[in-house]
């Protein structure tokens, strides 16, 4: 599952830092791995794990008052995980292919048809973004 969100209220860095804490042991303890991309107070999340744990997180963050404007992009079931080694990895799109990744999701967001027109951006996105958390270029909690 891939969403994309706006920030609704301010949020310090450590404000930031204590969320991203509970969530990731709330992943940990549910079983969900996947990678949370933020920037210009947007968030774009990869949520894998069972159907039913992964639900329901999304139930919560589509229910939490930080969150504005959730776009569910991408819900499919998936073979294997795509990025089994990290809870929540944590990222800022630095360089050119981060930044052009991401810029195509906000993109096909706004389209008349987002999910159809988000899936080849989040599956290129994807994978530019896997091979930049194992090069070690990202915040893991």
């Amino acid at each position: 599952m891939a969403y994309l969100s706006k920030l609704a209220v301010a949020m310090t860095q450590s404000d930031i830092d204590r969320l991203l804490n509970k969530a990731w042991a709330a992943n940990t303890r549910r079983g969900i791995t996947g990678a949370l991309v933020m920037e210009r107070g947007m968030f774009f999340q990869i949520l894998e794990g069972t159907e039913a744990e992964v639900r329901s997180l999304f139930k919560l963050i589509s229910s939490d008052s930080r969150h504005r404007e959730i776009q569910l992009l991408m819900e499919r079931p998936a073979n294997e995980r795509f990025f089994d080694d990290w809870a929540m990895a944590v990222c800022r799109p630095e360089g050119s292919k981060l930044k052009n990744g991401f810029s195509a999701i906000e993109e096909a967001a706004a389209s008349p048809n987002p999910r159809e027109a988000a899936a080849k951006p989040i599956d290129d996105f994807m994978h530019v973004l896997r091979e930049h958390l194992l090069h070690g270029e990202s915040t893991t909690v």
